[in-house]
């Protein structure tokens, strides 16, 4: 265990090295900003998380006219639409693995890996004309093998796209591949991770995941965004039968603080062997959140319940989670540090058992565009009866954006 504490401290303190070595023109940034050479912080405390002007810039389709009071030169007029992302997982060390009643752990569930390379992604994003725009990200990580198993990991596909018009400037029209909240442009629902460490409404199953969709949303007063959605089955390309529903309110109490609430029903189409359908299990989904987002404080907090009626009664179940994540970050010199924490509990099994999940992570932003990470994650509280083991491993992460 000592050594492999030396270890682990020695690498972090190589890509801390690098990092801090890594130049620092205003312009090598991803393409939003490097068009007018603006910090990526204009919009972003951690990435992805949006600040209030992200916001506002994300839900105005990219469209810099419409930010004219925050920013002039916020804007997207580039011959460079493309960005990119390299996600470098230094270390990997896990130092137990969540086994189940009368499983053992071994040496090799407490293996370290090295992963310099984890992750590329590519994100295209403009405006196609004044009132289009348009968002696409390609991304391959090692984690993904060739469906042939002939190749090894780093396949490429896209995780998700879509366009946008706006008919109105309070109004949204959104189609693509992706979260039906696509358009949210609070990033509550449809939550994409600053840390390793998954959101648990999302990665359980309590909120929507990607899939064909068409939405519309707009503000009818200052304070208030609203979104409706129609789409199909999470991860059916073609959206067969789509009987999925959506919809989303956020009122936004002060500057600082948001409070929302969301509401998905779902709808399995099953099909028997001549090709005949049927109607499938329901699956119900609502839940609220709460953002507060100050200077240097952000935090963020939903709760959510989904309820499956199957076609078997038997087998319905309804289970809840609730989830809080918060980052402390200040400025030190050049650079923007503090930690980034999150805790989950969600239950399983008509909710006679639950864990507690999270994670404490360090963050460095060492330039507008190079983000290091160093901490902890895995499981607070598992099930008994179920497991002997808990997951717990140790991260350090460096991403850099181009």
């Amino acid at each position: 265990m000592k050594n492999g504490t030396l270890m682990f401290c020695a690498a972090w303190c190589a890509v801390i090295l690098v990092m801090t070595c890594v130049p620092r023109p205003a312009e090598c940034v991803p393409a939003f900003s490097r068009a007018q050479e603006v910090s990526c912080t204009v919009c972003h405390t951690v990435w992805p998380q949006l600040t209030e002007d992200g916001r506002l810039f994300k839900e105005s389709g990219f469209d810099a006219g419409s930010l004219a009071e925050i920013d002039d030169d916020l804007g997207l007029s580039t011959p460079f639409p493309i960005s990119g992302r390299i996600n470098l997982r230094a270390v990997d060390k896990r130092t137990s693995r969540r086994r189940a009643v009368g499983d053992d752990v071994t040496d090799q569930d407490k293996r370290t890996k090295l992963r310099a390379l984890h992750e590329v992604e590519a994100f295209l994003a403009g405006q196609a004309g004044r009132r289009w725009s348009y968002f696409a990200e390609v991304e391959a990580e090692d984690e993904w093998p060739d469906p042939n198993d002939d190749a090894p990991g780093f396949q490429v596909q896209l995780a998700h796209g879509a366009v946008q018009y706006k008919p109105h400037e309070k109004v949204t029209v959104a189609a693509g591949y992706a979260s039906p909240f696509f358009s949210d442009p609070y990033n509550a629902v449809n939550y994409e991770k600053p840390v390793r460490h998954e959101w648990a409404p999302a990665s359980r199953g309590f909120t929507p995941g990607d899939g064909q969709f068409l939405s519309v949303s707009g503000r009818p007063a200052e304070n208030v965004f609203l979104l409706a959605a129609w789409h199909a089955n999470e991860g059916l390309l073609e959206g067969e039968d789509p009987k999925d529903f959506s919809g989303r309110l956020v009122v936004d109490v002060m500057p600082e603080l948001s409070v929302g609430g969301y509401g998905t029903f779902s709808r399995e189409t099953l099909y028997d062997a001549q090709g005949e359908s049927s109607t499938g299990d329901d699956l119900i989904r609502v839940g609220g959140d709460v953002q507060l987002a100050m200077d240097k404080l952000n935090v963020h907090a939903l709760f959510g319940i989904a309820k499956l009626e199957a076609e078997d009664s038997a087998n319905d179940h309804t289970e809840n989670v609730v989830a809080i994540e918060g980052s402390w970050l200040f400025p030190a010199g050049r650079t923007i540090i503090g930690p980034i924490a999150s805790i989950s509990r969600y239950t399983i099994n008509d909710g006679d058992d639950s864990f507690v999940v999270g994670g404490i992570f360090a963050n460095c932003q060492i330039t507008a565009n190079v983000r290091g990470q160093i901490g902890w994650e895995g499981d607070f509280s598992v099930p008994d009866e179920l497991y002997d083991h808990k997951e717990s491993r140790i991260t350090a992460v460096v991403d850099v954006g181009i």
